[in-house]
């Protein structure tokens, strides 16, 4: 279905905040043949369906290089809900990479060893 003007009026333009909800904007404006989307605005009131709700996790996980959930856009159907959810996801799978090799380094480590660690770094 094409985009409810109404929809697209009934909300106050805010433009996007950083790369991320940048980034999402211009994918949501492609999908959905709009001139520009706002933080507060919200892809099925902007005619986004489920078929456009797939090209849009598929486009996320090429252009972010993560898996979003297909519930966390019905979660959070706003750019600015939506961006927030992409990051938690960011930070959890990087952060999460890290946090396991460095769990990794230290299993690998002896008592002596980890005491002499924690040693260097009070000193």
């Amino acid at each position: 279905p094409a985009p409810d003007q109404a929809a697209v009026a009934a909300e106050e333009y805010v433009a996007p905040e950083g790369e991320i909800e940048e980034q999402l904007a211009a994918i949501w404006q492609e999908l959905l043949n709009l001139p520009r989307v706002g933080r507060k605005d919200h892809f099925f009131m902007l005619g986004g369906h489920s078929l456009l709700a797939i090209q849009l996790i598929t486009r996320v996980r090429k252009l972010f290089l993560v898996d979003l959930p297909m519930n966390s856009l019905f979660a959070s159907p706003t750019l600015s809900g939506l961006s927030e959810a992409l990051l938690s996801l960011q930070l959890n799978h990087y952060l999460g990479d890290d946090m396991a090799r460095t769990q990794d380094e230290l299993d690998c480590l002896s008592e002596a060893e980890l005491l002499a660690l924690l040693e260097e770094d009070t000193e």
